[in-house]
């Protein structure tokens, strides 16, 4: 009698351990996660974005300044990110939708391994720039505490969004619509 009683607590605590468990997963997959809490001299709407050391697919130095003459949306991921990697299909959306004006869909990885990045980008099929950080600057300017996050850039490489909406948001196509006088 008394055994049954310690065997059903013990199932009790279990079954309580593994909901709980469960629901913290579930939150955690669907909230933004928390890469570091740090104070830094970030970068506003306004400022000019610096040339971050980052590599591209080539493997060779990639800078945003390449990138002038065009907006640039950015799109700041990580390969063990869920609401990043649930966001790429609609990244690519925007891509195809604006193929051929004058911006450029920039991915920019935080992995600090590179084969997790490319196994992404090869295995997740992404198309465009994709580009990965060598150093914690870019997080530490944009004070990227969260990601997916995304930053939009104009012609001359200026901060217009710092936290631009996402682009599963119909809003962004219609900002984006707008920005380059699209109907």
């Amino acid at each position: 009698m008394r055994t049954n009683r310690i065997l059903m607590v013990i199932i009790v605590l279990i079954t309580t351990s593994l909901a709980i468990a469960i629901e913290k997963r579930d939150v955690l997959m669907q909230a933004p996660f928390v890469l570091k809490n740090k104070e830094i001299d970030t970068l506003k709407i306004g400022d000019l974005c610096p040339d971050f050391k980052m590599e591209n697919l080539e493997r060779t130095e990639a800078k945003l300044s390449d990138l002038r003459g065009k907006y640039v949306l950015i799109d700041v991921w990580a390969s063990w990110c869920y609401p990043c990697r649930k966001q790429m299909p609609f990244f690519e959306e925007l891509k195809e939708d604006f193929k051929g004006q004058d911006i450029v869909f920039l991915g920019v990885n935080l992995d600090e391994r590179d084969f997790r990045w490319l196994g992404d980008v090869s295995n997740l099929h992404m198309k465009g720039e994709q580009w990965r950080v060598l150093n914690k600057d870019f997080e530490d300017r944009f004070g990227i505490k969260y990601i997916p996050r995304y930053i939009l850039l104009d012609k001359k490489g200026y901060i217009i969004e710092n936290f631009m909406t996402k682009p599963d948001k119909p809003e962004t196509k219609v900002y984006l619509e707008k920005l380059l006088n699209i109907k």
